[in-house]
């Protein structure tokens, strides 16, 4: 089913738990808001994050949809090769794992690889446009290399030092098994150009929305 936007333009949720009922529901496509068409779907049942408990109802995070992932999935999408600033609304539940829970991935590039043990972003193998950007965790300015992800729901912002970075996957790591991000994920806005001048507007337009840190 195609789940759309209510009358305040927001999830659907009455549709979506009219649709699932007592059935647990998972996310097959998430439409491309963007004017581009460039919607991240998947065919395997197996391998989509759940967005509806049939028990519980509609995942959320903070009172807001969220589609949730606790093992292997991805959404694909046709690969941008020019990506220069990324946000992203995420709560990680993982955190040492070993080169797991990857932002962004890519069929067979790694420019989002993650750490050795629980880092946002790992050292060695993360491209240096991204490792060596701006990024901030809910505005606060943050080493992803070093730090870990931790127990929280945050605004992540990634300001990379060009736009040469590659990703078509949301979030595998080309297909080694265990490296999709675990956790839930809430939106994901990817530009190709640099972002700085505009970033805390933008965290603070999607703060607005999700109410994550004053």
């Amino acid at each position: 089913a195609d789940i759309g936007f209510n009358v305040f333009g927001e999830l659907d949720t009455v549709a979506l738990a009219a649709h699932c009922g007592s059935s647990d529901g998972f996310v097959s496509k998430w439409y491309d808001q963007s004017g581009n068409s460039n919607t991240a779907a998947q065919t395997a049942t197996a391998d989509m994050p759940k967005i509806y408990d049939g028990t519980t109802g509609v995942v959320t995070d903070n009172g807001k949809p969220a589609f949730t992932s606790t093992g292997q999935t991805s959404l694909n999408f046709t690969q941008i090769s020019d990506i220069n600033s990324v946000f992203s609304v995420l709560r990680p539940t993982n955190f040492n794992g070993i080169y797991s829970s990857y932002i962004l991935g890519d069929s067979s590039n790694y420019d989002y690889h993650a750490g050795p043990s629980g880092q946002w972003l790992d050292n060695v193998h993360a491209d240096v446009v991204v490792k060596n950007g701006d990024n901030y965790l809910n505005g606060t300015s943050v080493n992803l290399t070093t730090l870990n992800r931790s127990a929280g729901q945050y605004v992540l912002s990634m300001i990379h030092t060009a736009n040469t970075v590659v990703a078509s996957q949301i979030s595998a790591d080309r297909n080694i098994a265990g490296r999709s991000w675990i956790g839930n994920r809430q939106e994901l806005i990817i530009y190709s150009d640099d972002k700085t001048d505009q970033r805390t507007d933008i965290e603070e337009n999607i703060n607005s929305y999700f109410n994550i840190y004053s």
